[in-house]
């Protein structure tokens, strides 16, 4: 009898952990690089947001967790959203907005993202030592009819029904009509407190003009009260190092379930739709593993394939 008793503790000890491991497994992304997208750093109106994988399917992502490179975020209504890369980018979403990230930092932080923003109205905020690095852009952005290398600290690109408009609060930002524009240096500096325009299909920009600003963050807190109070987090966390901090702790948990963070990969592959991986996901899969074990156990006891006392087989039980 404690021959089959040692038995069938090896095979719930080997069940659990194996169907634990093919879990975590099944998540895992084959690519060139683990290129990092967006951690969901808060969010208001919601516990979620919507994001659509590269290969069309839904999902629902909650803070803490990561919008991989090649997913599409839409925003509902009266929701909004603070993203964060690993540079130091923030981005604030506005309801009914629509972005997609088509590049993330490297694994090195050696490359500049792209964001795509489809529709809606978006703020990019970051500190301009990150932005303006060695004469470079560390971030770039195609909204629907302009461009725009980053270079300052603070502004806003609105998509509007026949015109995009980018209002700069602080610093400065390159706006052109495309990407190639963009490196030719055929391009508008934007200075602070001034905006810029391209309406409808026209090829040309408009000339800047200045705006008051405190007029219009007034209107711009009025339809999204949240951002205020986004905007204030946003600038204690660069001070703080918090951006820093929480993707430490986003590729500590991945370590620790064995995803590498940093090599490259030989192949060539794109990258896989990839659920974030976390303290509640583990939590998750190992109560479900735990039932499923209870299950086996239920059924050994049932069908007598082990013979064991009452008494055994409820203190198999009680461990799980």
């Amino acid at each position: 009898m404690k021959s089959f008793t040692f038995f069938a503790f090896v095979f719930i000890f080997y069940f659990f952990n194996t169907s634990l491991l093919q879990a975590v497994d099944s998540f895992k992304i084959r690519s060139k690089k683990n290129d990092l997208g967006a951690l969901v750093y808060s969010l208001e109106g919601a516990k979620f947001i919507n994001v659509i994988t590269k290969s069309g399917d839904s999902r629902a992502v909650k803070t803490g967790e990561m919008v991989q490179v090649g997913e599409q975020v839409q925003m509902k209504s009266g929701i909004s959203c603070r993203l964060a890369f690993e540079m130091g980018m923030q981005v604030l979403l506005d309801s009914k907005t629509i972005i997609k990230i088509l590049r993330g930092s490297g694994p090195n932080q050696n490359q500049a993202p792209v964001i795509e923003q489809k529709t809606g109205r978006a703020r990019y905020y970051m500190s301009p030592k990150v932005a303006w690095s060695q004469g470079k852009y560390r971030f770039y952005i195609q909204a629907k009819r302009a461009v725009l290398g980053v270079r300052g600290t603070d502004f806003i690109v609105s998509n509007l029904e026949n015109r995009t408009m980018v209002h700069t609060i602080s610093g400065e930002v390159d706006v052109a009509l495309s990407v190639k524009d963009l490196k030719r240096r055929k391009l508008l500096p934007l200075e602070e407190e001034r905006y810029v325009s391209v309406v409808g299909n026209e090829q040309k920009l408009t000339q800047m003009r200045r705006y008051r600003l405190s007029v219009y963050l007034k209107k711009v807190y009025k339809r999204q009260p949240s951002w205020k109070l986004m905007m204030e987090q946003a600038k204690v966390d660069i001070k703080s190092g918090g951006i820093k901090k929480a993707f430490h702790r986003y590729k500590q948990a991945r370590w620790d379930l064995g995803f590498d963070v940093t090599a490259e990969s030989e192949d060539f592959e794109e990258y896989e739709s990839l659920k974030p991986v976390s303290e509640e996901f583990v939590r998750q899969k190992t109560q479900e593993v735990k039932s499923q074990v209870r299950d086996s156990l239920q059924q050994i006891r049932d069908y007598t394939f082990i013979t064991a006392t009452d008494g055994v087989q409820q203190q198999l039980l009680g461990r799980f």
